[in-house]
């Protein structure tokens, strides 16, 4: 029998799921469109590129390339594991919805975007049940923003994580679901009161849950998975500073 879902959230995919800081940076480089000596991730990568191409050719170009070829190369962004797994935990419906179209612009190979996409969701435990067990049919990919902003209102989670304020600033996207942009410090601001701003997947965690997860229940579950350990009886939290934590746990076999 199937765990009764008590709450549903709704996840954009590229750049708030999945980061490409680094493989932006290696496309650019095997493309010859930066120096061998550039450094940055995504954001430098854009404005370095848009300087010399304002026509966005060459940053166009590097997306399909990114997000095709290269997206075996992505990571999970920091936080964004231990999101999902409370949400498992706490049997959160996850939808992600995605502008993502199917083939990248200007690119010859014609590399399937969406199925790349799902390959790589597939090798990093998103739909496995021992992992983040997100059900396949509840991810969507959509050609234009527009129509990503129209499968939203129709599914209407309570909540919407992006990466994009442009994805929130569309005339139709729903009033009643909580807006949160998640994105680093370090990027402009925005003048939108309506959006919630995260810097961190801890930041969402206390938008969407109302604390930061750091119950010994939340904590044994999420420890549990990493050491594919279900001995595991209690999992403390001794010290934090910055982005480290410190955990104790105890079990049979310890």
């Amino acid at each position: 029998m199937s765990k009764r879902i008590t709450r549903r959230v709704g996840l954009d995919l590229d750049n708030t799921l999945i980061s490409y800081d680094r493989v932006f940076l290696e496309g650019g480089k095997a493309l010859g469109y930066l120096p061998l000596d550039f450094t940055g991730g995504k954001e430098a990568v854009k404005r370095w590129l848009l300087q010399a191409d304002p026509l966005f050719e060459r940053w166009q170009e590097l997306q399909g390339y990114v997000y095709g070829k290269l997206m075996h190369r992505a990571i999970l962004m920091p936080g964004a594991g231990r999101f999902l797994l409370r949400c498992r935990q706490e049997c959160v419906q996850v939808f992600i919805v995605s502008h993502k179209t199917v083939f990248g612009h200007f690119d010859e190979s014609k590399t399937p975007l969406r199925e790349v996409a799902l390959d790589w969701l597939e090798n990093n435990g998103f739909f496995d049940p021992d992992m983040f067990g997100l059900n396949r049919q509840d991810v969507y990919f959509e050609s234009t923003r527009p129509e990503k902003v129209a499968k939203i209102a129709e599914l209407k989670p309570p909540h919407f994580v992006d990466d994009l304020p442009e994805v929130f600033a569309e005339p139709n996207f729903p009033a009643d679901i909580a807006k949160i942009l998640i994105r680093p410090p370090d990027v402009y601001g925005t003048d939108h009161s309506d959006l919630v701003e995260c810097s961190s997947w801890t930041n969402v965690s206390y938008s969407v849950f109302g604390d930061y997860g750091e119950s010994e229940e939340v904590n044994l579950f999420l420890a549990r998975q990493v050491a594919k350990d279900p001995s595991l009886r209690t999992c403390s939290l001794i010290n934090s500073g910055g982005n480290s934590h410190v955990y104790r746990v105890e079990g049979a076999k310890h």
